[in-house]
């Protein structure tokens, strides 16, 4: 069964901003994978190693909440020689 949780703005951390999340507006597949994919493994390792990630975890986590969107990564093609 699901219930209702509301959550109040006094429960977000102080360095949440919406506005940092605008540019998912403008997000297509790729760039809404390469976001979602991110939270899903950093979640991942947090809930299941959390003991072997613990350091790094804590290292990034600032840096997540003031950047919370992933940059777009493009790939380049290179061509075998």
């Amino acid at each position: 069964m699901v219930s209702n949780v509301k959550f109040q703005r006094a429960d977000l951390p102080r360095s949440f901003d919406i506005s940092k999340y605008d540019t998912c507006a403008q997000f297509g597949v790729s760039e809404w994978y390469n976001n979602l994919m991110r939270r899903a493994l950093t979640r991942s390792m947090f809930e299941n190693h959390r003991e072997h990630y613990w350091t790094e975890l804590n290292h990034t986590v600032d840096f997540w909440l003031e950047n919370p969107i992933a940059p777009v990564r493009k790939l380049k093609k290179v061509m075998a020689t």
